[in-house]
C-alpha cells in the first residue's frame, strides 16, 4: 500500500517527467490500482465483467460481430476523426485509462471503488519578459527536456522529416551527440518537400543520415503490419511512413528522438492561425452572418466555438455533445482575460488532451515503436517543459504568419527566412488517390458493419461520392474491416494492395 500511497501524492506525480502507465495488485487486499501519465504517452485498457477485469497495455479484437458488443459512440467518433479519444474504445464493457488518471479496483466486487484525474499544475505567468528573454528561456527549457533524454544509452537515432520540429530537434542534438552516435531517419513521401529541407538539414548539420523512399509498394509492404499492430483502430495515414521509419531506425539504435507535440503547445496548425485572423474580421462576420452569407455564418460559427474546426457527416447527436462539453470544461479553466488569447489557448489544450494528440499522434508512436523494439523519447512532451509552454504569451507563440515562433527564430538563424515560412507539410502520405478507385472489399466492409454499426452504415452510403471527402471516409471504412475481420484484411492486402504495387 505504500507504494499507492506514494503514486497518490501529487506533488511527486506532478515531478514525473517522463511517461508510464502502471498497474499494481494487491491479492491480500482484493484490489487493484491503475495509473497513467498526465501526458497520455503510453496506453493502459481495462474491462470490468460480471465475473472477471481484465487489464492490458494492447487491445486485441475477439471477433464477436453483435450490435450489443459495440459502442456506438465509439464507432461515431472514429469516422469522424479517425481515432477513438479516451476513455472509449470500440467496445461497450471496454475503456482506456485516461492521461493522468488513477483508478483503484476492488477485485472481489468487479467494481471501481474509486478514482481520481491529476490535474497539470498552474502554469506562471510570463507577460512582463520581453520576446528575446522568452527565446532564451525556451532554448534553455527545451536543451533541459532533451539532456534528460539522452542518458542509458551511446546510439541514438533522430526522425528527421524535414519540418520544423524535427529539423529543431536535429540541431539541438547535433549540439549535444557526435555523428558516431548520433544517426537520422528520413522517409522521402513522394509528393511532399519536406525532404528538401531534409536533405538541407543533413547536409548544414553533417548528418548520418538514413533516407528510404516511401512508395506505393511500401505501403503495401507495411499495412498488414500496422493494422496486426494496432490496439484500436486508426486511420491517420502518417502512421504508415513512421511504421517504417522506426523499423529502420531500429536497425541502428534501441532510442529514438521524435516531436510530436509541438504543434499544439506552440499554436502550430493553421487552424490556430485562421482564429487568429478571424478575430480581426469578427464584426464584419458578425454582420454578415445576420445577412444570410452562408459562408460568413460559418466562418462566424468557427470564431464562437473554435471546436467546430473538427466537423463530420459521421458526427451523432453525443459526438458533438461530447466534443462540446470537453472544449468548454477547458474555455471555462482559463483565467485569460483576452478573448481570442483564451480561445486559441483553449483549442491548443483541446488537441493535445482530447482531439489530436494522445489517442492519436501518441497512440500512433507506441504503436510504431512498440512493434519495432525501440524506444520513442519525445522532449516536446517533458511535463516541466509543458507547463513552460502553457505559460507563454500568445502572441509570443503565433502571430498571423502561423506558431511557433520560438522554433521559428532558432532555426531562421541557421537555416533562413524560407526555410521557415514555408507551409507545413505534415508526414502523411497522400494516399487518399488509392481509395478513390472501385474497392471490391468496400462491399464487405459494409456487409460486417451493417450488423454492428448500421448507423456509420446509413450515413456512409449518403456521402456523395465526388466529394472531396470520400476517398477519406473509405480509407477509414476499409481500415476499420481490416481491423475487425483478418479475412477482409487478407483479402484487400493480397487482392488489391500487392497488385496496386
Amino acid at each position: 500500500l505504500a507504494l499507492v500511497l506514494l503514486l497518490d501524492d501529487q506533488a511527486i506525480l506532478k515531478k514525473i517527467r517522463g511517461f508510464y502507465s502502471a498497474t499494481i495488485i494487491f491479492p491480500t487486499m482484493n484490489l487493484c490500482f491503475l495509473s497513467r501519465d498526465i501526458n497520455g504517452l503510453k496506453p493502459l485498457f481495462y474491462s470490468i465483467n460480471s465475473n472477471k477485469i481484465s487489464i492490458s497495455s494492447i487491445f486485441l479484437n475477439d471477433n464477436i460481430y453483435n450490435l450489443n458488443y459495440f459502442s456506438q459512440i465509439s464507432g461515431s467518433l472514429y469516422m469522424s476523426y479517425g481515432f477513438i479519444p479516451s476513455p472509449y474504445t470500440l467496445y461497450k464493457n471496454s475503456s482506456k485509462v485516461m492521461p493522468g488518471e488513477q483508478i483503484l479496483l476492488s477485485l472481489d466486487k468487479n467494481a471501481i471503488i474509486a478514482r481520481n484525474l491529476i490535474k497539470r499544475e498552474n502554469s506562471y505567468s510570463y507577460n512582463k519578459i520581453s520576446k528575446d528573454q522568452i527565446n532564451n528561456s525556451f532554448i534553455k527549457e527545451i536543451k533541459d527536456s532533451l539532456s534528460k533524454r539522452l542518458i542509458h544509452t551511446n546510439d541514438f537515432s533522430v526522425c528527421l522529416s524535414g519540418g520544423l520540429d524535427s529539423s529543431f530537434l536535429a540541431s539541438l542534438l547535433s549540439d549535444n551527440l557526435s555523428r558516431e552516435k548520433l544517426k537520422s531517419f528520413t522517409i522521402d513521401i513522394k509528393g511532399n518537400k519536406d525532404i528538401l529541407f531534409a536533405n538541407q538539414v543533413i547536409n548544414k548539420l553533417d548528418l548520418n543520415s538514413n533516407i528510404q523512399k516511401f512508395s506505393d509498394s511500401t505501403y503495401a509492404e507495411v499495412f498488414s503490419k500496422v493494422i496486426n499492430s494496432m490496439t484500436c483502430p486508426l486511420a491517420d495515414t502518417s502512421i504508415f511512413p513512421t511504421f517504417k521509419v522506426l523499423a529502420n531506425a531500429s536497425n541502428f539504435s534501441r532510442v529514438c528522438i521524435t516531436g510530436d507535440g509541438a504543434d499544439e503547445l506552440m499554436g502550430g496548425y493553421s487552424t490556430y492561425s485562421i482564429l487568429y485572423k478571424l478575430n480581426y474580421l469578427k464584426y464584419f462576420l458578425s454582420l454578415s452572418s445576420k445577412l444570410g452569407f452562408s459562408k460568413a455564418i460559418r466562418l462566424y460559427d468557427l470564431y464562437k466555438s473554435p471546436q467546430n474546426f473538427y466537423s463530420s457527416e459521421f458526427e451523432s447527436p453525443e459526438v458533438i455533445n461530447w466534443k462540446e462539453k470537453h472544449f468548454l470544461d477547458i474555455y471555462n479553466s482559463f483565467q485569460i482575460s483576452d478573448s481570442i488569447s483564451r480561445k486559441i489557448k483553449s483549442l491548443m489544450l483541446f488537441d493535445s488532451s482530447k482531439m489530436l494528440l494522445v489517442d492519436n499522434f501518441l497512440a500512433k508512436i507506441d504503436i510504431c515503436s512498440v512493434n519495432n523494439n525501440i524506444e520513442c523519447r519525445n522532449p516536446f512532451l517533458d511535463s516541466k517543459f509543458i507547463n513552460f509552454c502553457n505559460s507563454i504569451p500568445l502572441n509570443y507563440l503565433l502571430n498571423m504568419d502561423g506558431g511557433k515562433l520560438p522554433i521559428r527564430n532558432y532555426l531562421k538563424k541557421n537555416f533562413g527566412n524560407k526555410f521557415v515560412q514555408r507551409k507545413k507539410e505534415g508526414f502523411a502520405p497522400k494516399l487518399h488517390s488509392i481509395y478513390r478507385k472501385n474497392i471490391k472489399i468496400e462491399n464487405e466492409v459494409l456487409d460486417l458493419l451493417v450488423e454492428i454499426f448500421p448507423d456509420i452504415v446509413k450515413r456512409y452510403l449518403k456521402i456523395n461520392k465526388n466529394s472531396f471527402l470520400s476517398p477519406i471516409y473509405k480509407e477509414r471504412l476499409i481500415i476499420l474491416g481490416c481491423y475487425l475481420n483478418n479475412d477482409i484484411l487478407n483479402k484487400f492486402q493480397n487482392e488489391y494492395l500487392n497488385h496496386y504495387a
